[in-house]
């Protein structure tokens, strides 16, 4: 084996050392928050945030898994607006991913350019609430999930993968008398697992988190169908809820935390198990081809 020499070595201690801070840099606001979850009102009003509290509580716990807590509810949408719009987005990108992709497409450059041309320019906000007012989508999880079924970037991932899965593999299935829909399923799908993979971890966290739509497509009336993110946001932003006798309650600080440990626990919980997938399908999706 080569000796290896000093500034190789060099080189590997700065680059170890660079991403372990970098690391850390990454990991200790959510452990700051995590603690801070567990810290009573009292060690908050004494020491402020930090990791070292004077006194460990379940209050922030205690309210937000109360009786009549709005999380269940808020919670309970959310997954529902993530798992529709996971489905659906999947559905509708690897179907339009796999058709651009065939060079005797009909009209394959326009499509590919009006993707594109869609992941530059929108409607704006007016017009997208206009057209989603006009389909009686307002106060419906489907004002939420029918704009984000087909985001032209990961279109254009699984369509890149695509491209470089080798032509011989559909012509020997056409021999066999396969159609382009059990191509598509028992051929390409299979073989585009990283990249399909990527894209479900893009369209969960996208769904997991949004609010602007919700609160933008969803009245006072509808607060019922409101997910997890907006009851996050206003909790932290306004810093009260509602109380019992109509009016407003001041939210202790680990009541805050605690909702957004349960609002981000989902997706750090998800990400490891498609950690595997993720490099490998967002670099072989976007630079080939």
């Amino acid at each position: 084996m080569r000796k290896r020499s000093s500034s190789a070595k060099a080189f590997t201690v700065f680059n170890y050392s660079f991403l372990s801070v970098l690391g850390i840099c990454f990991v200790l606001p959510y452990v700051l928050i995590l603690v801070m979850s567990f810290t009573s009102t009292q060690s908050y009003y004494h020491k402020g945030y930090s990791l070292f509290p004077e006194s460990l509580t379940l209050e922030g716990y205690k309210m937000i898994f109360g009786k009549g807590s709005e999380i269940y509810t808020a919670f309970f949408n959310t997954v529902v607006i993530t798992v529709l719009g996971t489905v659906i987005g999947l559905f509708c990108t690897v179907l339009a991913a796999y058709a651009l992709s065939r060079k005797r497409l009909a009209g394959r450059k326009f499509f590919n350019g009006l993707i594109v041309f869609a992941m530059l320019f929108s409607g704006g906000l007016i017009p997208s609430f206009l057209l989603i007012a006009a389909l009686n989508m307002l106060n419906t999880y489907w004002s939420i999930v029918v704009p984000g079924a087909l985001t032209p970037w990961y279109c254009i991932l699984v369509r890149t993968y695509f491209t470089n899965i080798p032509d011989s593999l559909e012509e020997s299935a056409r021999m066999d008398g396969a159609n382009d829909f059990l191509i598509m399923l028992k051929i390409y799908l299979p073989l585009a697992l990283p990249v399909v993979a990527t894209v479900s971890l893009y369209f969960i966290v996208g769904f997991w988190n949004q609010w602007s739509a919700s609160v933008l497509y969803f009245d006072g009336m509808h607060r019922n169908m409101m997910p997890i993110a907006v009851i996050l946001r206003e909790y932290i932003q306004y810093n009260t809820q509602g109380s019992g006798s109509g009016g407003t309650a001041t939210l202790p600080v680990s009541m805050k935390m605690a909702t957004v440990v349960v609002a981000t626990l989902p997706i750090v919980c998800i990400y490891p198990f498609l950690q595997k997938f993720f490099i490998n399908g967002l670099m072989v999706g976007s630079v080939k081809g």
